[in-house]
């Protein structure tokens, strides 16, 4: 049985964790010894000792390899009681610093309220205590570098970033806080260090290849489950599946039509499939485990590789065997055609990949260099490069004709099982041994720009847990006893205010937040005290209604409607349209709608949009409802510009410009975090970072520029 066979056969993610330790033995041995060669860390370290403790391979490592392991760990200690120490350091010097700023504020404070003779000596201690809070900030900004930079070393490069962030200023034009450069480049490392771009989840063992399809919108699978799967490029989501192999499938690939897709095994078979229905069309065979199969770019032959040490050309309809390829001295795992079908290049676990004639059989180029198994080949659309994978952890570039190394790609991983081309050679997919496929590109931004990128590009915020591990708590709102203390009219504000209520005299409240009991007696007293306050009424009603008093509720509305209180008619639509205290109406609640949107409630001009576009209680008229929602985005309104981005991101109605559904996004999650609606922040957020990661960073960066300089209009 040959070697690919045994890697089949056993552990293949236990090996290649072995092989690396061992490696990484030697060249820790062969530096003497020094720490800087001790590269296994946190969950990488962790899987090296489970796998170095299992007795079937115990025996394969070196007195060097068990004493690389033992100082690892010890290394892996120091590190941990080190970041101990400093959050210890940074968190004393915190509360030394912040007390300062506290009673320099204060000094700045009384001293400001003396005589005229003292307003000097009050300047003075108010610029030194702006002085000890740009400090504060500053210091505030490097402990949160060094918290980010832990979070890297960690793997956890997504949270780096988030925590990075926050050591900037807010608004990168206005700063709030002094410049940290070192949390800048963090950031950069934070983002280098996760560059992907979507993940395909989904197999139940090892990802072991991964192909573009020709448009680029699918991506194909193949997995040591015996299976290959057909995903969306752009969501992850799963579109078919591929069964039928009865050994790991180590290779997948698309027909330049895209209609079918030929998958390699090691049951010693090659499957032509229907890549829509998964349907079986043809089936090739070798003498041993076959590990790749491609088309040739006319779709006519077949290419495949095998651990029989051979490649073999075959017509793609009547499987006869056109070509025989051989000279490598270890398995062939991988073998692509050129884009003009006059080459065929073969990886292999000699170490090396070689260039062939199609047609002769002649070997044209040998390629060296890699240090282990050349376990993928694949050629650039131009058919000037080939990109290799291999065990050695890199992806490296090469001249096809001179066999010259141009580049190399190399992350985190002991193991790069694939490698391949976007159609628009702008980006190489690599398949890894940790179960994923990952995207990479490249970056060209500034400073400055950067940032804004990592706004746009955010899936999330900070969670209130996150930020409360690295000091970003938020000022504490008011206690309740201040809210008890309250007059009537202030405590009905502090309960039940819409927080989208533009005269709103409080912050608001969610509406699933509301205090039914507390609000309702509140609200009920305030509006006794002021009878003919329309917002007081208007937020009786919100607490009617949350108590499900219904009727009552839409009483409240109507009365403080019928003062021409916006909000009040806005909600009166709403129970009209869903028949909740008043009797289901279409029409009425347009009319309604209409008049809150002539008043200047900004989230009414979506609710016309909405019923103008679905022909609720008025003909449908898509153009009709594209003018309110752009109107409504005009005026404050983000459920207008969530529509506008839904829109756009789908051609609906709408030429279709994902730089156009971001901006409308990016709007949006501004105007939702703005009045504390942080549900559909969250969502917004995500939407405007899935969108950002789709563009070139130059066009995000221009996008938020848009934004940043965006303002409403007066209605």
């Amino acid at each position: 049985m040959g070697p690919a066979a045994r890697l089949a056969q056993e552990d293949l993610g236990a090996l290649t964790t072995l092989e690396a330790v061992k490696r990484a033995a030697r060249d820790w041995a062969a530096n003497d010894r020094a720490a800087d060669w001790l590269n296994h860390a946190g969950g990488r370290l962790e899987d090296a000792e489970q796998v170095a403790a299992r007795p079937d391979f115990a025996a394969d490592l070196s007195d060097d390899a068990r004493d690389y392991l033992r100082h690892c760990r010890e290394a892996e200690a120091a590190r941990r009681r080190e970041r101990e120490a400093a959050q210890a350091r940074a968190q004393k010097l915190q509360r030394r610093v912040l007390s300062a700023v506290t009673v320099g504020l204060v000094a700045a404070l009384v001293l400001a309220g003396l005589a005229g003779w003292q307003w000097r000596t009050a300047q003075t201690q108010q610029t030194l205590a702006e002085a000890h809070l740009a400090e504060a900030r500053l210091n505030q900004s490097q402990f949160l570098t060094t918290r980010a930079q832990e979070a890297l070393a960690t793997g956890q490069p997504e949270l780096a970033g988030l925590i990075a962030r926050a050591a900037l200023p807010a608004d990168m034009t206005k700063p709030d806080r002094p410049l940290w450069f070192a949390a800048v480049a963090t950031l950069t490392q934070a983002r280098d260090t996760d560059p992907q771009r979507a993940i395909m989840a989904g197999h139940t063992n090892k990802v072991a290849s991964a192909a573009w399809s020709p448009d680029g919108a699918r991506i194909v699978t193949a997995s040591a489950d015996n299976t290959a799967r057909v995903w969306d490029a752009k969501t992850g989501a799963q579109l078919a599946l591929l069964q039928g192999h009865t050994g790991p499938v180590y290779s997948a690939a698309w027909s330049p039509d895209g209609a079918r897709i030929v998958t390699a095994s090691w049951d010693n078979t090659a499957r032509v499939w229907d890549a829509k229905s998964g349907a079986q069309l043809a089936l090739l065979g070798h003498t041993g485990p076959i590990y790749s199969a491609a088309w040739s770019p006319d779709g006519t032959r077949i290419v495949t590789a095998s651990d029989d040490k051979t490649a073999r050309v075959w017509d793609a309809k009547t499987g006869v065997q056109l070509a025989l390829l051989q000279g490598h001295t270890g398995a062939v795992v991988s073998a692509a055609w050129s884009p003009d079908g006059t080459r065929i290049v073969t990886a292999s676990s000699d170490n090396t990949a070689r260039v062939w004639n199609a047609k002769t059989e002649v070997q044209l180029v040998l390629i060296e260099g890699h240090t282990s198994w050349v376990v993928s080949a694949a050629w650039s659309p131009d058919g000037a490069r080939v990109v290799t994978a291999s065990q050695d952890g890199t992806a490296r570039v090469w001249d096809a004709r001179t066999g010259a190394q141009l580049a190399q790609l190399k992350g985190n991983i002991d193991a790069v099982l694939s490698a391949a081309w976007s159609p628009d050679g702008t980006r190489i997919v690599t398949a890894e041994a940790d179960y994923v496929a990952r995207v990479w590109d490249a970056w060209s931004l500034l400073t400055a720009d950067t940032v804004v990128y990592a706004d746009l590009t955010a899936l999330r915020a900070l969670t209130a847990g996150e930020r409360a591990a690295v000091f970003l708590n938020e000022p504490a709102g008011a206690s309740p006893q201040q809210v008890a203390a309250a007059e009537p009219a202030a405590l009905c504000d502090q309960l039940a205010a819409n927080p989208f209520d533009p005269k709103k005299r409080a912050p608001g409240v969610m509406f699933s937040d509301i205090d039914p009991d507390k609000a309702v007696s509140s609200c009920r007293a305030a509006l006794a005290a002021k009878p003919n306050e329309p917002r007081l009424r208007y937020q009786l009603g919100r607490a009617l209604e949350r108590a499900q008093k219904l009727d009552e509720a839409v009483a409240e509305y109507r009365a403080s409607a019928d003062t021409g209180y916006p909000i009040a008619t806005y909600n009166l639509a709403l129970a009209y349209e869903r028949g909740t205290g008043a009797a289901k109406d279409y029409a009425e609640a347009l009319k309604l709608y209409e008049k809150s949107a002539a008043g200047g409630f900004g989230p009414a001009f979506s609710q016309v949009g909405r019923l103008y576009w679905f022909g609720l209680g008025v003909g449908a008229d898509r153009v009709e409802a594209l003018r309110w929602f752009e109107r409504g985005s005009e005026r404050d309104d983000p459920f207008s510009d969530h529509r506008l981005a839904e829109l756009y991101e789908t051609g609906d109605g709408v030429a279709k410009d994902l730089e156009k559904a971001l901006f409308y996004h990016a709007v949006e999650a501004r105007l939702f975090e703005k009045v504390g609606d942080e549900p559909d922040a969250v969502a917004a957020r995500a939407r405007r970072g899935s969108d950002a990661r789709t563009l070139a960073p130059e066009a995000v960066v221009r996008v938020a520029h848009e934004v940043m300089s965006w303002k409403p209009t007066t209605p």
